[in-house]
């Protein structure tokens, strides 16, 4: 299995909008409520908000890689103005994401600055992996701690459909009540699936191992969850699994990669310049001869860190 600290890294190293359709998403809103597409007016008011959302994942994901330095020195690694940092950085410690400690004192002349920490203790991400013979989950916060994980045996393949997304629902509901009483919420929940995926739509268009065609996975797991479910995204397994092993060595300089994983058939995902490569429809994945491996829960713990900075991003811009 992939190291832990590396797939909780996952997706928060691609940039916002990067690793779905234009979701606005890895750190954005997952391809709207339930899976719905979302269309934006060029210009205006729209072009702003969506800058204030990459800009606050870039601020997010350098302070968890960063933490202690001052809203200065954040400006300066970012590359955003200081006017831009401290209302953006301001707006994160009113929601509690970020916390302001100790003062930070860096050898320079002037004034020293507080240190800034990520927070985002009482926020968790769920995701989940459906494979043929299991489901995975897990629950992180917002600076990646585990906070639960499971595993469940199933057939998927000789299951219907709907037997798949009662047991998809009621691990989700177990793991996000798990979760509640520790005085943590779900802020949206994101789901790892074989086969190709429409992303804007949350379906499964064709997923030969498990026997699914045109299956609204989203909107089901959704409608079983029911109205008071957290925002549903879902992506495609072995791209994720790509976000993951990028997000354990992007630290090192390295924007490119291949990653080719055998499970139940084979499946692969690219990495170019740090982003997501989609081909045509949104597929870039092969999937063919039958082996297996170890490696599971790798796409779960991959969502479950995008998943909650997915959510306050979308909804506090």
């Amino acid at each position: 299995m992939l190291g832990t600290r590396g797939i909780q890294r996952a997706t928060s190293t691609v940039e916002p909008g990067r690793t779905g359709r234009h979701v606005a998403a890895q750190q954005g809103q997952p391809a709207g409520q339930h899976g719905g597409a979302r269309h934006r007016a060029p210009g205006g008011r729209s072009d702003q908000a969506s800058m204030r959302r990459s800009n606050m994942g870039l601020l997010l994901r350098h302070l968890k890689d960063h933490a202690g330095q001052s809203r200065a020195r954040v400006a300066a690694e970012t590359g955003l103005s200081k006017a831009t940092t401290s209302s953006l950085i301001g707006d994160l410690v009113e929601r509690g994401l970020v916390t302001e400690g100790e003062l930070h004192r860096a050898g320079s002349v002037g004034r020293p600055g507080l240190a800034l920490h990520l927070d985002g203790r009482h926020l968790c991400g769920v995701g989940l992996e459906i494979n043929v013979d299991y489901l995975s989950v897990n629950a992180l916060d917002l600076t990646g701690t585990v906070l639960h994980e499971a595993t469940r045996p199933i057939d998927a393949a000789a299951l219907s459909v709907d037997e798949v997304l009662a047991e998809v629902a009621d691990l989700l509901r177990s793991t996000m009540r798990s979760v509640r009483g520790r005085g943590v919420r779900t802020v949206a929940i994101a789901i790892a699936a074989p086969g190709s995926i429409d992303v804007d739509t949350g379906q499964v268009q064709f997923a030969p191992n498990v026997g699914w065609r045109d299956v609204p996975l989203v909107k089901g797991v959704g409608r079983r969850l029911g109205r008071t479910a957290p925002p549903i995204l879902l992506e495609n397994d072995a791209k994720l699994g790509a976000v993951a092993e990028y997000a354990a060595v992007s630290h090192s300089g390295v924007r490119d990669l291949l990653y080719v994983t055998g499970d139940v058939g084979v499946g692969g995902g690219i990495i170019t310049d740090g982003r997501l490569l989609r081909g045509f429809s949104g597929a870039s994945r092969v999937r063919s001869a039958t082996c297996r491996s170890a490696r599971r829960g790798i796409r779960a713990r991959a969502d479950a860190a995008a998943a909650g900075r997915r959510w306050w991003a979308s909804r506090h811009s």
